[in-house]
């Protein structure tokens, strides 16, 4: 997901901040663990950047959730 840029912030563009240098943030977290006969594993992950280059701002956020299960 892209963040929208303020109309204040002049050259703030909507593009993947990690094509430049920039300040990330990232963290993962899974887990598993037995429920009854089913397996369950379950990860979540939060990505974050802000860059700036060339006088363009860039701004990109992700979250992700999995849920994975056998018998």
């Amino acid at each position: 997901m892209f963040d929208k840029c303020d109309l204040a912030e002049p050259g703030c563009t909507h593009r993947y901040s990690y094509r430049v240098v920039s300040e990330m943030h990232r963290a993962d977290l899974g887990v598993a663990f037995p429920l009854g006969n089913v397996n369950m594993d379950l990860s979540a992950s939060y990505f974050d950047a802000k860059a700036e280059e060339g006088g363009r701002r860039y701004k990109d956020w992700t979250i992700r959730l999995g849920a994975v299960w056998n018998f």
